[in-house]
């Protein structure tokens, strides 16, 4: 039996609408780039992801169905932990974006006046704003369980990776010793793990 329960299904939507609209608005509240790193990581994610939905939409309806296998079940339960794991998700990315302030960029770039913040949630990991994108995508998965929502989780987490290394690299450049402290004592993604 398939369970509709559309208040919850809507706040996933709701998480993602509020996600975009806060990053689409305080884009306009950084510093100035200083440096910008190559587009080649950016340029190969938003090419797979490109192909990912090409694939989708021209794929013969018989191998799509593969991508339409439900891994999860749609339950009440399924519904509220992918929600209650979405809203999370959605409180880690604001409260990350919020403390890097005007620091951030959605590309790998070194602002004028840059800060090596470490305080917030970047006590806890190196880059937060990526695992409460992740743990929103993971959510989002619970609720809908589709086998394309969870290649378009992996397809993402492997720009993140190349993303991540090509921020490591450039704040190595500029922080020194002082970011490869705060490296070798704070995971990236998942505290005490990874």
């Amino acid at each position: 039996m398939v369970f509709q329960i559309p208040q919850l299904i809507d706040v996933i939507s709701l998480c993602w609408v509020i996600f975009i609209s806060y990053w689409i608005v305080s884009a306009f509240f950084v510093k100035k780039t200083v440096e910008r790193q190559g587009f080649f990581w950016r340029g190969i994610f938003i090419v797979i992801l490109i192909l990912f939905f090409l694939i989708i939409r021209l794929m013969p309806s018989n191998y799509l169905k593969l991508l339409l296998i439900t891994i999860v079940p749609n339950t009440v339960i399924s519904l509220i932990i992918g929600s209650i794991i979405t809203v999370f998700g959605l409180c880690i990315t604001i409260w990350a974006r919020a403390t890097l302030g005007s620091n951030w960029s959605g590309a790998v770039t070194f602002k004028k006046n840059h800060e090596l913040i470490t305080r917030g949630p970047y006590k806890f990991v190196r880059h937060p704003i990526y695992t409460g994108l992740m743990t929103m995508l993971i959510g989002t998965f619970i609720v809908y369980g589709f086998a394309y929502v969870l290649l378009a989780i992996i397809i993402f987490f492997l720009g993140l990776i190349g993303k991540l290394m090509q921020e490591e690299k450039l704040m190595i450049k500029h922080f020194g010793k002082k970011y490869i402290d705060y490296k070798n004592k704070t995971k990236a993604l998942i505290p005490f793990i990874l």
